[in-house]
């Protein structure tokens, strides 16, 4: 099939996260390789840590005023904010107070409206949105696309944050409803999105997150990472890795590890904690640390405290024999398909779908539960069955086909 109705996607980005923008440059890619013009707006915090794109542009220009980046439009060169430049200089604290909640207000206007006048003078066909919240440009930026004549397209990474305030399904409705169409990873998380906004039905579709390619195989690299961390040829080592949070339930695979079946077992956990309290600036994984030491099994955790280059979590993967995923909820996990990347063993919860991929992937323990018991069990299944080398079934996952397949969804939807 010839895509021959929609031409260009502006891809828009605010999220610096590594997770969320890696998964954007593989898209953005796939769409590349299947005809179609893309290009990715991001922020400017936005990490540069990827290949260089062969199908696509990344433009970090997210955050300040297009009118003065021209040539940021073309290059990835830095460049001081607005804000920066016209900082005002001499004046008392409540003038330049003052001065700086109208700057706001304008800059804010302002940008609100240059950014999707901008697209629309480009001539993209679509845009499409990864994230619904937008700091600098309002929930009103995918309204302002829609009255302009752009298709206004979005994927529903998780149908509501995981740490959920009191004003996020209000603010996620809005940006919903003015999206026309919604792609969501799962039939778990349709079947979520659908129950808390109902109206939304005949706008959801799915579309599979694919396996990532921006990390390459390196021969050599499990020997030389595991014997720097100290990991024996015979010990197994499980991997726990990106933003550690509540609702990834670490503890519960410390509290595991004190079962005696599982005294052979290493646990890698590479990242850094976010929403606990109190959180410690200086060390990352402060709260890991001291949960290990009072379960007593520190000495078999490895702590690689911040976050991994991607060379860095390449080689790590190639160490590990298992990522072990035992999440109280959520909407899927970048680490499950990271996991099949590596064609590692994968230890899971079903929380968000993550049968629907892992069932024809055959490499897998499913977690009867999410306490510390039910791990350890899991951990155990592994060790006497898991670790058999099985063939594995990842076609499906192939980005080319997964855009290729939300191409023909769209020139459906939009035609």
């Amino acid at each position: 099939m010839k895509h021959t109705q929609i031409r260009s996607i502006a891809i828009v980005n605010p999220l610096g996260d590594y997770g969320i923008s890696g998964y954007t440059f593989e898209l953005a890619e796939a769409l590349g390789v299947n005809g179609v013009q893309v290009d990715t707006y991001v922020s400017g915090s936005s990490s540069d840590d990827f290949p260089p794109p062969m199908y696509h542009r990344r433009l970090p220009v997210l955050g300040t005023a297009l009118i003065k980046q021209r040539d940021i439009l073309s290059s990835s060169r830095a460049k001081k904010t607005v804000e920066d430049r016209r900082k005002p200089k001499h004046r008392s604290l409540r003038t330049r107070l003052e001065c700086s909640a109208m700057y706001c207000r304008l800059r804010n206007a302002f940008l609100r409206l240059e950014l999707p006048l901008y697209l629309k003078a480009k001539g993209y066909d679509v845009v499409w949105t990864q994230w619904p919240e937008m700091s600098d440009y309002g929930s009103g930026f995918w309204r302002i696309c829609k009255l302009l004549g752009m298709h206004v397209v979005h994927t529903v990474h998780n149908v509501l944050p995981h740490e959920e305030s009191i004003l996020d399904r209000a603010n996620c409705g809005k940006v919903y409803m003015a999206a026309e169409k919604l792609f969501v990873h799962s039939d778990w998380s349709r079947k979520e999105l659908l129950r808390i906004f109902p109206a939304l039905d005949g706008r959801v579709a799915l579309m599979r997150h694919g396996l990532f390619s921006i990390y390459d195989r390196k021969a050599g690299a499990r020997q030389d990472l595991r014997k720097r961390l100290g990991i024996a040829d015979d010990q197994v080592a499980l991997l726990f890795c990106g933003a550690i949070r509540p609702y990834k339930n670490i503890d519960s695979v410390i509290t595991a590890l004190k079962d005696k079946r599982c005294r052979n077992v290493v646990l890698v956990v590479s990242g850094e904690e976010s929403s606990y309290s109190p959180a410690s600036a200086s060390e990352p994984l402060s709260r890991t640390r001291r949960l290990a030491e009072k379960e007593g099994v520190l000495d078999r955790i490895k702590l690689l405290p911040g976050f991994l280059k991607r060379v860095e979590m390449a080689e790590l993967f190639e160490a590990g024999d298992a990522v072990v995923l035992p999440y109280v909820r959520g909407y899927g996990s970048g680490m499950l398909l990271l996991g099949m990347a590596f064609e590692k063993h994968i230890l899971s919860t079903e929380t968000g779908g993550a049968e629907e991929y892992l069932k024809s992937y055959g490499r897998y323990t499913l977690l009867r539960g999410t306490a510390g018991a039910d791990v350890a069990q899991g951990i155990c299944e592994f060790l006497e069955e898991g670790q058999v080398e099985m063939p594995v079934d990842t076609s499906e996952l192939a980005w080319s086909k997964i855009a290729r397949q939300a191409l023909e969804n769209l020139n459906e939807t939009f035609r």
